[in-house]
């Protein structure tokens, strides 16, 4: 509740000020309070109030925030197709940023993939997986290479390559 009220303030104070980066900022903080308390609607209402302003405004870090947030709610309620949407306009914009390297771009494509394999797109889900293990090791981001390999398990098993799948 104090978070709350404090995220509220401060949004009426940014919207009173013009402060439209403090405005979307807060929404989408506020949207995060909201998913772990847990309200996940209530998240989705104020994600998508920092992407009615972060839009018009090119607030392009916040977007792929909120993008990739949306996309895991929709996810999680097993709504793919949408998943899929926002994970890859989380993608691109995180292209556009140049955050290629970041775990949080990694997490946006790994995500993307995992909404594959949960739709039986085996092959793409695959070909994604294989792209980030490689980028993980490469830059030796254990966490990541381990989350990777542990979904894309799923994949294998799906294609009854059990053997590859136990390796892994």
């Amino acid at each position: 509740d104090i978070c709350l009220n404090y995220c509220q303030s401060q949004v009426a104070l940014a919207h009173q000020q013009n402060n439209s980066l403090a405005e979307a900022t807060f929404y989408k903080l506020i949207g995060g309070t909201y998913y772990y308390i847990p309200q996940k609607e209530n998240a989705i209402a104020y994600w998508k109030k920092c992407i009615e302003i972060a839009e018009p405004n090119n607030y392009y870090t916040l977007l792929a925030q909120c993008y990739h947030n949306v996309g895991v709610i929709s996810y999680e309620k097993l709504d793919y197709k949408l998943a899929e949407k926002y994970f890859i306009k989380a993608i691109d914009l995180s292209k556009q940023n140049n955050d290629t390297n970041s775990a949080t771009f990694s997490l946006h494509y790994r995500l993307l993939a995992t909404t594959y394999d949960a739709e039986n797109m085996t092959d793409k889900a695959e070909s994604i997986f294989k792209e980030i293990i490689a980028k993980s090791r490469a830059v030796k981001d254990s966490a990541n290479l381990v989350e990777s390999l542990l979904f894309y398990t799923n994949v294998l098993k799906k294609k009854n390559e059990f053997e590859k799948a136990i390796l892994l």
